[in-house]
């Protein structure tokens, strides 16, 4: 069983959790899930009741019509005009939180996790945990009260920070490496690179994507690590901890 400590870290009860010299922690930054409501309420009905409503989380919101997410409905338009989709901002105390509500009942719900770091935890515990803090919460402030969804899709961006001293020649063979790799389940994709190195800032970047298109990591020369939708905790860990074990070997220290 795992618990949610106020530090932002997830810790397991066992003691399986990852030891830090083996690999830098990995922080997750945000979520974001699809998922279906089980009710007939019209859309038009939800605008409505949430214009009515006078919960304090809600920050904004805005109506659309069918087929244009980026036109926003007046007042005027509202009376007249059908309404494809519903944006809604929340604020859940340090969370921000972005809905779009379909008129097919369909939700897309996404939110900043503040770097949350964990040890040994793995994707069901993660979903559990977001389900009861945030989605159940958000779903009922959408149908105005309690309701019952499915979700059909989640998946997590992360962050990995090692501040690595490792020249760049170490870096572009690292990248040789895994395009060498025989491998069924990621693809290499060339590094973008700056033309000009005197310019501050990410001098190069390659991309290591998994080939079922559930996750991507962008990594640099200086060792940081950029995960995108992962659908797996447990994927983003074995491929983190795969490509840590080819820098920390070439690094000529590690401030961590």
């Amino acid at each position: 069983m795992k618990t949610f400590e106020k530090n932002n870290v997830f810790k397991a009860d066992s003691h399986t959790e990852r030891s830090q010299s083996q690999m830098p922690p990995i922080r997750l930054s945000m979520f974001q899930c699809m998922l279906t409501l089980n009710t007939d309420t019209p859309i038009k009905t939800m605008w409505r009741n949430l214009c009515r409503s006078r919960d304090k989380r809600i920050t904004r919101m805005a109506a659309s019509p069918p087929g244009s997410l980026q036109k926003q409905l007046s007042t005027l338009e509202l009376q007249s005009h059908q309404i494809g989709s519903i944006s809604l901002k929340l604020r859940f105390k340090d969370t921000n939180v972005s809905i779009l509500i379909f008129s097919t009942h369909k939700l897309k719900i996404s939110g900043g996790l503040q770097q949350l770091e964990f040890d040994d935890l793995t994707t069901s515990d993660f979903w559990e945990f977001i389900q009861t803090t945030l989605v159940t919460p958000c779903v009922g402030i959408v149908c105005d009260g309690p309701t019952t969804f499915t979700m059909t899709t989640g998946m997590v961006n992360a962050n990995i920070r090692q501040n690595l001293n490792m020249q760049f020649a170490a870096y572009l063979n690292i990248v040789d490496e895994l395009t060498s790799e025989t491998s069924d389940t990621h693809d290499v994709y060339p590094p973008s690179c700056l033309i000009d190195a005197t310019k501050r800032g990410r001098r190069c970047a390659t991309k290591y994507k998994r080939t079922d298109g559930k996750g991507s990591l962008l990594f640099d020369h200086s060792g940081n690590i950029q995960a995108f939708a992962y659908r797996q905790l447990e994927n983003l860990v074995a491929d983190v901890t795969h490509l840590c074990s080819m820098m920390l070997p070439r690094s000529l220290t590690n401030d961590n």
